[in-house]
Formats: C-alpha cells, sequence, structure tokens
C-alpha cells in the first residue's frame, strides 16, 4: 500500500479544533474523513 499524502491549510484545522467556529463541522468532517482514509 503506498502512502498518501494530504495537506490542509491551517485553518483547516483550527476551524476543526475551535467548535465555535463557523466552519466547524466542515472542517472536523474533512480532517475525520482523512484520518479514515475516505478521502485522497
Amino acid at each position: 500500500m503506498s502512502k498518501i499524502k494530504i495537506f490542509f491549510d491551517t485553518n483547516v484545522l483550527v476551524y476543526a479544533h475551535d467548535e465555535t467556529a463557523s466552519y466547524h463541522l466542515e472542517s472536523a468532517l474533512l480532517l475525520k474523513m482523512a484520518v479514515e482514509r475516505q478521502i485522497k
């Protein structure tokens, strides 16, 4: 299996962590999908 690299802008990581951020849900979902290898 080859490794896949995924790069996130730091804003996505901050939004995923900050539950009060306007983009929290979208960012958290993207991060979750990346960890579960559902996106490339």
